[in-house]
């Protein structure tokens, strides 16, 4: 079978025409692909910037952000956290260890204050106590400021990248720099984190490494504050509580109603007095043990602490001057008149010093409740502790002036009804059972 030449041309044209179509749309494809790839190539900046102020940035976790532009030696950069707290950015060498690195550390609190928020510092140390600024003469820093809103904390600064007696910032290169992000606006035992940063070349690499750095830093947190830390503040505040909110407190009760016990009160004077002094002992002993074993604490970083070692001798001291009470002395004869004896003058001490402790106690608690929800990012018992305080207080009084107010007639020596009018009238000094003192006197004194 024979095929015509019209028929076989017109195939062979149709077949021509379908292969030019064809290899167009291809073509066509392929240039709309390269032209894609090379506009996103031309307008795409490597960690590119969302703030017009910078070149670039970089997510070193969640929440927290570093924005960047290297130019002219210099390197203007911000830190940024979604958070309220202080903010810490630094060089470091290769380790990426806090301890030898120099940093620039921003504190909200001293804003607030009117003073220098953000200032160069030399980390000594792995202790909080070994953060110090730099000499003023090392203060170059250009634009630095630390603004905070309701949500979000920036701390923004202008270095140069090499300077006499600091790390260098490489320009071009690999940098480790440290973060640290805290927990409140004061300077305080965070966890500093690192990452390896090119300034020139930021890439998905870059990123990735930023990402896994985070992840790690993340874990080694939250292995540093351990429940064992946290269970040790916890004892420590419980100890410390009882020891000062009940014991010290029944200890001056007792002896400030000794009058409704006359025989016994002494004793549960002195068992209240020892009871919180072991307590505070063993509170004591637990928290510097804990703050100890920390590295990321240190023990006078705060006024609570400092009160704390006064608290510690003092009440010590208290307990050793009652056991070492001087006697009674002996009247005389029937009548004489009383002098002052080295009985008042321990009495006088023993007594003020009490009440001095007391109020001591009330502060360190406070204070103490609040650096605990400050270091764990619990919910605040401060109000709580205060009401109380309060409560307790209106309470002693309340009883206080219902004895002083008892107006209830009382015989007098002569027979008559005596009736007390006024609060100076009352005078609980010439009731001989106010405490052992009197009772003993009172003893002597009918033994003549």
């Amino acid at each position: 079978m024979s095929i015509s030449p019209r028929i076989l041309n017109c195939f062979i044209t149709q077949s021509l025409l379908f292969i030019q179509i064809h290899s167009t749309q291809i073509a066509t494809s392929d240039l709309a692909t390269n032209a894609a790839i090379e506009s996103q190539t031309q307008t795409e900046i490597p960690c590119a910037s969302s703030d017009p102020s910078y070149e670039h940035s970089l997510k070193i976790k969640e929440g927290v952000e570093f924005y960047w532009t290297s130019i002219d030696d210099v390197l203007h950069g911000s830190l940024r956290y979604d958070g309220l707290g202080w903010l810490g950015f630094g060089i470091s060498d290769s380790s990426g260890s806090m301890v030898g690195a120099d940093a620039i550390i921003g504190q909200p609190d001293l804003a607030f204050e009117d003073k220098d928020a953000v200032l160069k510092y030399d980390i000594d140390s792995d202790k909080l106590s070994g953060i110090v600024p730099m000499e003023e003469s090392m203060q170059t820093l250009e634009d630095a400021t630390l603004t905070q809103d309701d949500s979000t904390t920036v701390l923004a600064f202008s270095k140069i990248l090499k300077e006499d007696g600091e790390k260098e910032i490489k320009a071009s290169g690999e940098n480790v720099f440290i973060y640290a992000v805290g927990a409140t606006n004061t300077l305080g035992a965070e966890k500093w984190g690192s990452f390896t940063l090119d300034l020139s070349n930021c890439d998905d690499l870059t990123k990735l490494e930023a990402e896994m750095m985070a992840s790690s830093e993340v874990v080694m947190s939250a292995d540093s504050s351990s429940s064992s830390k946290k269970a040790a503040f916890i004892a420590h505040g419980i100890l410390m509580a009882f020891a000062w909110s009940v014991c010290a407190s029944f200890a001056v009760a007792t002896a400030w109603f000794r009058r409704l016990a006359p025989t016994w009160w002494i004793y549960m004077h002195v068992l209240a007095n020892v009871s919180c002094f072991i307590l505070t002992l063993i509170a004591f002993i637990i928290v510097v043990v804990a703050v100890e074993r920390n590295p990321n604490t240190t023990h006078f970083a705060k006024s609570h602490h400092y009160v704390g070692v006064v608290l510690m001798m003092f009440v010590s001291v208290q307990v050793m001057n009652g056991f070492m009470r001087p006697p009674v002395e002996k009247i005389a004869y029937p009548g004489a008149e009383k002098q002052w004896s080295a009985r008042d003058s321990w009495h006088v001490v023993h007594k003020y010093s009490g009440i001095t402790l007391l109020i001591l106690s009330v502060y360190q608690i406070s204070s103490g409740l609040h650096l605990f929800s400050q270091l764990f990012g619990t919910k605040s018992l401060v109000t709580v502790y205060w009401s109380s305080v309060f409560v307790f207080l209106i309470t002693v009084l309340a009883v206080k002036l219902s004895m002083v107010c008892d107006l209830r007639p009382k015989e007098t020596n002569d027979g008559n009804k005596q009736v007390f009018t006024t609060l100076d009238e009352v005078d609980f000094g010439s009731n001989v059972h106010d405490d052992i003192s009197s009772l003993e006197a009172s003893h002597i004194h009918n033994a003549h």
